[in-house]
This record gives structure tokens, C-alpha cells and sequence, in this order.
């Protein structure tokens, strides 16, 4: 059973631990510094962090290039599908209003078609209007949960796969056919992009579904902590410096002098005082567009460097070893290794165009566009931080805790049996005795624990001191005492 009084005060825990994760990992300590600025800057006048931004940015980029030559036939579509989980009032439509209308400036421009902002998320309107548009789309959503239930039952409890061979294929790029009643439709090869936000709760259902396929593990879950909104911030006065943490206390009115102006005239626009949001539009994606352009079929394909290649080797070694099959972060973790090559390629072209010395006449070197060690090592920060998000679920209360709490109970019903047994208030036994009795379990496999986790447990249990008191005696043997209180000591 869980020591959780009701379903809602387990999950909590369990987003409040993804926040906590979230809330240690800074942009400015995993890219290059006109990348972090930058992004910052957009971030400014937004409740939500920095890094919300820059998931966004890293997915819509990823559109507009093409593909990463791993090894031998490896290759990678730069897709990258982010998911913000923020709650009511934590700034998200401001944020989503900010990357639509970069991309209504490229629409507005002719550079972006508008027929790819998807609009409709039905299984059979979504291949539908991907069909219709050689298999490019763009999702941006306010709210995902639009999407998803539409393919999982209405208990939110199992994930429904009739609907996911289309999306499997797609975050590769794949191709995908579909019988209608009247008609067949589909695409040869497809760039998708997803990237919006979510209700903790609803994310929180998502990551907990049980979902063969591995839908799940293709998206980037991020838990932000959110900002407190204030007015300099909402006009853009000055920076934002409030402290995150900090708690306002209820409005005060007292020294406001109301009578000195009762004026309904509009407060006039300080345009010289107010900060300018850059454009990523205008410094990002244009110049990429442009580039991709004038390098005709070339295309924008990329392929790591000597230094990349060797820090991505060590990364993939350690996956391997970490995460080995079967094992239950071992889906998501696999789905790492692909994510820091897409991620990487993003993150050198960000690198290259928000360079001072970049140049948007100049060409970039002919063929395949290098990756930098820099570039793969932001990428691989990110996605330990997305593998500690996971972490959160995998070992949760209702997994690592309930084993933990299932030890306890199994280790006092072999204490009863033993003393009843031997009908005695006080029982010596040794971590071997235990061992051999195969009562205790290891929480992350769920397998018997071995002598040194059984003896981990005995110093580590926590009893009620109701039920007895356990005391140990330190020798060539460790030697345990159960001296129970009462008649039974359960």
C-alpha cells in the first residue's frame, strides 16, 4: 500500500521532484554565451524561464533543417518534440503568443508556408493534413492535452497503439499511408514538429501510461519553475530581477495617493525606455532559411567532428552501460542517444548564426556541416537533465517506495513467524539468517537483494516503535536483536 493519502498528494510529489530537477539546470552553464544571451533576452518579459524558450527555439530550428550522418546508415532527422509542463497562470499563452508571430513573420515573408501550422490533431485530420502538404508540419500548441487524448482511453490509464504507427514513423521522418473510406493517403518522407505546453497533472499521466510503443520517450518532458509576474516585467521598463522564490504578500495600497491623479487618459508608451524582445525570426531562422537555400540539394546535412564524434562515442558507451536492455529507463535512454545528435545539429547552427563574426553572405564549408565538441556537449547536458525528469517516474513511490514498504511489511511477518516459532518476545538472528529467507527485495529491480543489500536494509529499516525495537551487535558476526513491545510484534 502507499504512504500517500490520496492519488493527487502522490503525483505532486513526483512533479514537485521533476521541478526540482529542472530548476538545477541553467542554460548559461551549457552553451556558448551568445547563445544563452540570447535566449535570456527573449525571456525577459516572460514568467517562464529561459530554458522554456530555448526548447521551443531548438524544435522550430530543427524544421527548418535537414538531416545528421551518424555512422554507416545512422542518420537522424533533426525532429525535436519539447513539452512544457506549467500550471494555470504560469505565463505560458505569453510565450506561445511570442513564436507564433515569429512564425506569421515568416509566413508574411513567403518563407514559410502556412498551410504547415497544423491545426487539427485527429488521427485521420492529422495524416490528412500532412498528406496534404508533402508530409511537413508544425504543431504548436497552447495546450497538449488536445493532442494526446486523442490517443489514449478516457481512464488516461493505458496509452491506445492503434493510432501510433504514424507517429513512430514520423519522428524519423518516415513515411506514412492511411486507408480512408473513400480514398488511400500518405507521404513518402515527413519533418514534424511538435513543441508546446501541458498541465503538470496531464504530463504526469502521460509518463506513468503504460505505453509500449515508446511514444513518450521520443518527447522532452520539462518541469519549469516558474517566475512571479510584475508590472516593469510586463512593460519592459527594465530587466527582470525579482528573486524566484521570493512570495509577494497581498496587495498594498497605502501610500498610493489616488487623489493626485484620477485621470482616465492612457498611460503613454515610454518607447525609448522599453526593451527590445530580439526577433528569432529575423536572427535564426531567415538566416537559416537563406542558407539552406543557396546550398540548392545540398541541403543543411550534418556530420560530427573528429572531437564530437569521440564525445559522443564515450556518451553512447555509457548509455550502454547504464541503461542495459530490459532494464527500466532503458527506452528512453536509447531514444538519448538519437535526440543529442538532432539536438547538437541544432544547437551549432544557433552557435554559428548568433556568432558576432557570423555572416549571412557567406557560405558555410561545402557538404556536410561539422559539429562541434561544443555543440555535442550541450546536447549531452541536456539530455541527462531530460533522463533525471524520467528518473522521477521510474523510481517513484509507486514503484521504488512501494518495494521499500513492501520489505518492511514482508521483514515483520517473518519476524512474527520467527517469534511465534519460538515463543519468545526477543529474537537474535544474523543478515545471512534473512538472506536465506529471500524476504527482502532490491526497490530498482525488484530481484532478491544480495548479502550487502540485505544488510544495507537491517541498518537502514525503519520500524514503528510500537510494534518493537530492532538494536544491533557488532562482533565477527553482526549479530540483531528484535525485542518486541506487547504480546505480538506485529
Amino acid at each position: 500500500m502507499l504512504s500517500y493519502e490520496t492519488e493527487a498528494a502522490r503525483r505532486k510529489d513526483l512533479i514537485d521532484a521533476a521541478i526540482a530537477v529542472c530548476d538545477s539546470f541553467n542554460i548559461h552553464n551549457v552553451l556558448v554565451k551568445h547563445i544563452s544571451s540570447f535566449i535570456s533576452e527573449i525571456a525577459q518579459s516572460h514568467t517562464l524561464p529561459k530554458e522554456c524558450h530555448l526548447f521551443l527555439i531548438l524544435s522550430i530550428t530543427g524544421f527548418f533543417l535537414d538531416r545528421v550522418l551518424v555512422a554507416n546508415e545512422w542518420n537522424e532527422v533533426t525532429v525535436i518534440w519539447p513539452v512544457i509542463a506549467a500550471g494555470v497562470s504560469s505565463g505560458k499563452s505569453a510565450v506561445h503568443r511570442y513564436i507564433m508571430a515569429e512564425l506569421q513573420t515568416l509566413i508574411n515573408e513567403g518563407l514559410l508556408d502556412e498551410d504547415y501550422i497544423m491545426q487539427i490533431f485527429t488521427p485521420e485530420g492529422f495524416i490528412s493534413t500532412l498528406a496534404a502538404n508533402d508530409g511537413n508540419g508544425l504543431g504548436v500548441l497552447d495546450e497538449f492535452a488536445t493532442l494526446f487524448n486523442n490517443y489514449r482511453p478516457k481512464d488516461h490509464k493505458d496509452v491506445n497503439t492503434a493510432n501510433m504507427t504514424a507517429w513512430l514513423s514520423i519522428y524519423d521522418g518516415g513515411s506514412v499511408m492511411k486507408n480512408l473510406v473513400s480514398k488511400k493517403i500518405g507521404f513518402d518522407k515527413s519533418n514534424v514538429v511538435f513543441a508546446g505546453f501541458i498541465q503538470p497533472d496531464g504530463a504526469s499521466q502521460l509518463l506513468e501510461s503504460k505505453d509500449a510503443t515508446g511514444l513518450f520517450d521520443r518527447f522532452m518532458w520539462y518541469f519549469p519553475r516558474c517566475d512571479i509576474s510584475t508590472w516593469n516585467r510586463v512593460k519592459l521598463y527594465e530587466p527582470m530581477t525579482t528573486p524566484k522564490k521570493q512570495t509577494p504578500d497581498y496587495l498594498d495600497f497605502q501610500g498610493i495617493d489616488i487623489s493626485a491623479d484620477n485621470s482616465a487618459a492612457p498611460s503613454p508608451t515610454r518607447t525609448g525606455e522599453r526593451l527590445l524582445i530580439p526577433s528569432v525570426a529575423e536572427m535564426v531562422w531567415k538566416p537559416l532559411i537563406n542558407i539552406k537555400k543557396r546550398r540548392g540539394s545540398i541541403g543543411l546535412t550534418f556530420r560530427l567532428s573528429v572531437a564530437a564524434e569521440r564525445i559522443f562515442g564515450k556518451f553512447v558507451n555509457k548509455i550502454g552501460l547504464n541503461y542495459p536492455t530490459n532494464t527500466p529507463l532503458a527506452g528512453v535512454a536509447g531514444k538519448m542517444k538519437g535526440f543529442v545528435v538532432r539536438c547538437s545539429a541544432v544547437i551549432e547552427c544557433l552557435d554559428r548564426v548568433l556568432s558576432p563574426d557570423f555572416d549571412p553572405e557567406a557560405g558555410w564549408e561545402e557538404g556536410d556541416v561539422g559539429i562541434s565538441n561544443l555543440s555535442i556537449m550541450s546536447a549531452i547536458s541536456i539530455a541527462n537533465m531530460l533522463l533525471d525528469v524520467k528518473k522521477c517516474w521510474v523510481r517513484t513511490p509507486k514503484t521504488a517506495k512501494s518495494v521499500e514498504e513492501g520489505n518492511i511489511a514482508a521483514f515483520m511477518a517473518w519476524i512474527k513467524i520467527q517469534v511465534d516459532t519460538n515463543a519468545t518476545s526477543s529474537l537474535d538472528f544474523t543478515s545471512t539468517t534473512l538472506l536465506q529467507a529471500k524476504k527482502i527485495k532490491n526497490p530498482a529491480s525488484g530481484r532478491s537483494c544480495n548479502a550487502e543489500e540485505v544488510r544495507a536494509f537491517l541498518n537502514n529499516v525503519m520500524v514503528s516503535e510500537s510494534k518493537g525495537k530492532l538494536s544491533k551487535k557488532q562482533g565477527s558476526t553482526t549479530v540483531y536483536t528484535w525485542k518486541m513491545n506487547g504480546p505480538t510484534p506485529v
